[in-house]
């Protein structure tokens, strides 16, 4: 590992983090639903199942696992409707213009599993970390740096995760006022990625 190399993976995983999708539709309804306290705890769920993935693949368990169909297609099933599950749940907050719920420690634990489970159920994550990251290592390079790698991009995942709930905590008073439409939006767009999910076999062939 070169400082050159870690620079462009950091850049990389950077760029893909920011980018919005699942991950960060979770941690949106949760801080929308729950607060700062809920948004945070779901953001590090995500970036406690990134590590896990990460560490899957640094042992070379992920290859065995993408290898057995029958495990990727119901990775892609599972993964699709709990997307769709999530975003039911929006839809249905927002149809009954409900107010945000408080926070006892089942819902922080509840927001940090539907964070682990959103992203431990996308195969595309797993992909990345099998396929990308090596490209980062030289021959013959120790799974250890596997494992930075993807502690790397777990990491920056958990921050900038952490920093979008704090800011949507911040625009509380304007998320209240149109609360229902962001959860309306939020949950059209979880069904979206869930059965986009569903529907891409392309992983599972």
């Amino acid at each position: 590992m070169t400082a050159p190399l870690y620079g462009a993976f950091f850049l990389l995983a950077l760029l893909l983090t920011v980018v919005p999708g699942a991950d960060f539709m979770t941690v949106f309804r949760n801080a929308l639903a729950g607060g700062k306290q809920r948004g945070l705890w779901a953001a590090w769920g995500i970036s406690a199942s990134l590590l896990f993935q990460g560490s899957l693949a640094a042992l070379g368990l992920g290859v065995l696992l993408l290898r057995a169909r029958p495990f990727l297609l119901v990775l892609h099933w599972v993964g699709g409707l709990y997307l769709v599950y999530l975003g039911l749940q929006c839809l249905g907050r927002a149809w009954r213009n409900q107010e945000s719920s408080p926070n006892p420690p089942r819902a922080s634990l509840g927001a940090f599993a539907q964070g682990f489970l959103s992203s431990s159920t996308n195969p595309k994550v797993l992909f990345f970390y099998l396929a990308v990251l090596p490209q980062f290592l030289l021959p013959g390079a120790s799974p250890l740096w596997l494992l930075l790698l993807a502690a790397t991009h777990a990491l920056q995942s958990g921050l900038y995760l952490s920093w979008v709930a704090l800011g949507l905590h911040r625009f509380r008073p304007f998320w209240a006022k149109w609360r229902r439409g962001a959860e309306g939006a939020a949950g059209v767009t979880l069904l979206g990625l869930g059965f986009a999910l569903i529907l891409d076999r392309s992983q599972g062939a």
